[in-house]
């Protein structure tokens, strides 16, 4: 579904939208980069320049200026098998596996330089930086804190041994993120890295292998289990909030504005709505070819480490929609089924004059045109979602929309 027009009025609004015809899972492919070297593991994208970890293979740079044609720029082979990838500064930190952590000078992304190593003693994979330190994943030897000061010369500052297989880590703030796989979700409070503190826990029903963190969420790739959900809003105590199962294997995700972008194994790639936490539901996907191990967000695409390829993928039909700003704060999704819209918005607080109000319900109409004379009533939300409406026989090729509030 694309969204067109919207109008906006004082306790309610308009909506000029066409519905989605078709399949509403609306991904589509803009290019599949192959090479030689034919391994793709992990993707880091920054400056239209994708950083891949390339396995046996190392570093692999390549230049996405012209989405539809990429182009390999520069490379460095590294010792180990690189399985992580993050960028921060003129620096890319790479998992590499049994070699532990490589720091790569990238100022230069036609010739990249190996600046340093920290040989870790599991198995380095996931890696994130903030500050002065990396943050590292380091498989069946938890979590490993390196000080990068000086790029040339890490050193290890502090670590947790878990009980898991540590994959892929987030930072927000002071707390630390870890997927621990069998080990499920950890966090850690690094106030000070030399001793970080296990805060809380909790044990997915999956293996964790992917983490991403916003709000008070945190969202885990957990493989079989799919998309686990988990309120972090007290990090001693997290609890699950939802759970989406997802078509194959989620082994990584990424989360951009409202969605969740999970690579899903044999799957492909997800779109996953979750503007609603406690709702999530799937609105695109593309079932590559290969395995879909990582994605990196550029925007309104999506750049998947497929294994034995780079692929980037438009998402502008799902990800990128237009929103209206207040009053009512509506927001247009592709639905999970075709020919049907999703609307869902924010309470209307205030009547014309300014007043606050206390909104009883809503309802909604629907008319073939905005100056149409009759407006069909075709529904009233439910509890407990009084703010989200489906809309499951919109065939029709344009549709306008009015939500009204009633005020008790």
């Amino acid at each position: 579904m694309r969204i067109f027009l919207y109008l906006s009025v004082v306790g309610q609004l308009l909506l000029f939208a066409v519905p989605s015809v078709a399949d509403s899972l609306n991904v589509s492919r803009l290019s599949r980069f192959t090479a030689t070297w034919n391994e793709c593991y992990a993707v880091s994208v920054r400056d239209s320049f994708a950083y891949v970890a390339a396995g046996d293979y190392g570093l692999r740079i390549i230049n996405l200026a012209n989405p539809a044609q990429p182009v390999e720029v520069g490379s460095v082979v590294t010792p180990g098998w690189m399985w992580g990838m993050t960028v921060a500064g003129n620096y890319a930190y790479a998992g590499d596996g049994s070699s532990g952590v490589q720091i790569l000078d990238i100022s230069n992304p036609a010739a990249p330089v190996l600046t340093g190593t920290y040989n870790t003693p599991g198995f380095a994979w996931g890696v994130v930086v903030a500050g002065s330190y990396a943050y590292v994943a380091d498989l069946d030897r938890g979590l490993r804190i390196l000080n990068i000061t000086n790029p040339a010369a890490p050193t290890q500052t502090g670590f947790f041994d878990t009980a898991g297989e540590a994959s892929d880590v987030v930072i927000v703030g002071n707390l630390v993120y870890l997927a621990d796989g069998t080990g499920g979700l950890r966090i850690f409070n690094v106030t000070n890295p030399a001793a970080p503190t296990q805060t809380g826990t909790y044990n997915t029903p999956g293996v964790a292998y992917g983490v991403a963190v916003a709000g008070n969420y945190a969202y885990v790739a957990d493989e079989a289990a799919g998309l686990q959900v988990i309120n972090v809003t007290n990090p001693a105590a997290p609890t699950l909030t939802a759970t989406l199962n997802t078509a194959q294997t989620a082994l990584s995700v990424k989360v951009w504005d409202d969605f969740a972008f999970v690579t899903d194994g044999s799957g492909g790639l997800r779109v996953i709505d979750i503007s609603m936490p406690s709702a999530p539901f799937e609105v695109g996907f593309y079932d590559g070819p290969g395995t879909s191990w990582s994605v990196a967000i550029d925007g309104c695409k999506a750049v998947v480490a497929e294994g034995t390829a780079l692929s980037t993928y438009d998402v502008s039909a799902c990800a990128c929609q237009v929103r209206p700003n207040p009053p009512g704060q509506l927001v247009i999704r592709c639905a999970d089924v075709p020919n049907t819209i999703r609307l869902q918005w924010n309470p209307v607080e205030q009547d014309e004059a300014g007043n606050f109000i206390s909104i009883a319900r809503y309802v909604i109409y629907r008319a073939p045109s905005l100056n149409s004379a009759v407006w069909d009533s075709i529904g009233v939300p439910t509890p407990p979602d009084t703010t989200v409406f489906m809309d499951a026989n919109a065939t029709a090729e344009i549709r306008f929309y009015r939500i009204r509030a009633i005020g008790e």
